[in-house]
């Protein structure tokens, strides 16, 4: 899993689509389009390193009485976990304002009198601001 990680082709080609065709890998892979054998052996390396991680499978076109020929790549599950893992953190519910942060600490302070709480926020620029919550105010 970890060359999946450091293997950037994989992130540039799922970026977008989860089911790309191979002319589409090869382009979003910088490679050159006059070179057919050559990019057939990349992908295939490629596929096979993706498959053994469980990442994507392959889309094979349908001709009757044959196997058929590779035609492109789709994530799986696990592949879509991982692109989406990759990308800007997304937050399932937002931060909750000051206020209700502090009613919660209080509130817990409530609930463990044998705690110590203190709650204390730092800014960058060294600024600080702190609030202790008290007994008094709960």
């Amino acid at each position: 899993m970890n060359t999946v990680r450091r293997d950037k082709i994989f992130y540039t080609i799922f970026k977008e689509h989860d089911e790309v065709s191979l002319d589409e890998a090869f382009t979003l892979g910088n490679r050159e389009p006059q070179r057919k054998e050559k990019n057939r052996q990349w992908i295939g390396w490629k596929l096979a390193q993706w498959r053994k991680n469980g990442l994507v499978e392959a889309v094979y076109s349908s001709t009757a009485g044959s196997y058929g020929v590779l035609t492109g790549i789709r994530l799986t599950e696990r592949g879509k976990t991982l692109v989406r893992r990759s990308g800007e953190p997304k937050r399932d519910t937002p931060i909750p304002p000051p206020a209700d942060i502090l009613e919660m600490v209080r509130q817990l302070r409530r609930e463990h009198p044998e705690w110590e709480i203190t709650f204390e926020i730092r800014l960058k620029e060294r600024v600080h601001l702190s609030s202790e919550v008290h007994n008094e105010l709960c």
